[in-house]
């Protein structure tokens, strides 16, 4: 992959697109945030490029559990994106994204990989608190990577970062999805 450039990326309508994966952290000494352009590069679905998929479920399983069917799946995907969502807006060095979290406000759910660790970890969701699910996420992280100091570093949220992706001049939060089935 190397000197592939977003701007090399082609996509007609029926392919996606590697962009480079974008993180906004926080400065652990100030409100303010650093963008850093990792040497990670993703398979995206274009913005605003529609999707079709099939989703099933076993009502069986999801009754075991006390989910009446797909419409209170959706509600909880929306819900939980929207808890991850509304944390990292309240950072003051994620400020400068707000048109990017404007945007969030209308999709449904995160969809892929590289998406961020609240798309993926239900701590947030769990816990008792905001308060503790940083101090339970700050802790869980320096374990698993010692070297990045989440427990020191991490001053309004942990993990302390954002993700973007920027094709052409536009910025937008990674994996970012809307239903458009109005059936359910």
């Amino acid at each position: 992959m190397r000197g592939l450039r977003v701007s090399d990326a082609v996509c007609d309508e029926h392919e996606t697109i590697l962009l480079r994966k974008l993180d906004v952290s926080t400065k652990p000494d100030r409100a303010k945030s650093f963008l850093k352009k990792l040497p990670i590069y993703r398979e995206c679905i274009p913005a605003g490029r529609r999707l079709t998929f099939r989703l099933s479920w076993d009502p069986a399983m999801l009754a075991t559990c006390g989910i009446s069917g797909i419409k209170e799946i959706r509600k909880n995907m929306s819900d939980f994106m929207r808890c991850g969502l509304n944390v990292q807006k309240q950072v003051d060095a994620f400020s400068k994204y707000a048109p990017q979290f404007e945007e969030a406000e209308q999709a449904d759910f995160f969809l892929g990989g590289g998406t961020g660790f609240f798309t993926k970890s239900l701590l947030l969701a769990l816990a008792p608190s905001e308060r503790e699910a940083k101090d339970a996420i700050q802790s869980y992280l320096d374990c698993q990577f010692y070297k990045h100091k989440h427990r020191s570093l991490d001053r309004e949220i942990s993990p302390r970062t954002l993700k973007l992706a920027r094709d052409g001049g536009e910025e937008w939060l990674l994996g970012l999805v809307r239903w458009e089935d109005n059936r359910a």
